[in-house]
């Protein structure tokens, strides 16, 4: 029998940053340059089966996609961040990578960096929201997604919009997330955002990347 040589008791939750990363001026720079540089694209879902594809859903999955485009970040195949020349990715790629490696909190994934460029999420009122999920997926991208990241871009200019997590019979909540800060969370924990009920919820969302889960 193989040794068992690490138990991390982190594996069920997630992790958010005590202090901004970004100040409330970076992150209207992020939300403004979304909104009028990247791709615009309705939230889809994966419908059922394997690789059968994708469809709309708005009771399901409301939520507007703002898309990075390779062009402007100098985005390549499995591309490292830290050479990209994106300022944003870099600094969110440095504080994932830092709490990951951390060896009394961190998740401790193998890690190799981020393959899918990120999103800016849109979520309007009254009915904007994504309902229980994953973020792990059938394609080659989606399989290999170990952590997921969301940059909380303006909380406390919205209602609603909480994000949840399912890991037992009732739901936990993300609290006290202000302006700049970074909530992680490994990419197989089923979570939702809630319906946002006053105002538009915007966030930074994407993953880092490494071999499938075994």
């Amino acid at each position: 029998m193989n040794e068992i040589t690490r138990i991390c008791p982190w594996l069920n939750g997630f992790a958010h940053s005590k202090k901004p990363i970004f100040t409330p001026e970076e992150c209207k720079i992020i939300i403004n340059h979304g909104l009028n540089f990247w791709e615009e694209k309705t939230g889809m879902i994966e419908k059922s089966g394997h690789r059968q594809g994708y469809k709309a859903d708005l009771n399901y999955r409301n939520v507007t996609l703002y898309t990075v485009s390779k062009e402007d970040l100098g985005w390549g195949a499995h591309c490292n961040p830290q050479v990209s020349g994106s300022w944003f990715l870099e600094k969110i790629y440095d504080n994932i990578q830092k709490f990951n490696s951390d060896e009394e909190f961190g998740f401790g994934f193998d890690i190799r960096g981020m393959f899918e460029p990120p999103s800016l999420m849109k979520y309007e009122s009254p009915s904007g929201k994504y309902d229980w999920h994953i973020d792990i997926g059938s394609e080659e991208g989606m399989s290999t997604r170990k952590i997921a990241y969301s940059l909380h871009l303006n909380p406390g200019e919205y209602e609603g919009g909480e994000l949840q997590w399912l890991m037992g019979n009732d739901p936990s909540t993300l609290d006290g997330a202000t302006i700049g800060t970074m909530t992680l969370f490994p990419t197989y924990l089923l979570h939702r955002v809630t319906e946002v009920t006053s105002g538009i919820r915007y966030a930074l969302v994407g993953w880092v990347h490494g071999d499938s889960f075994r």
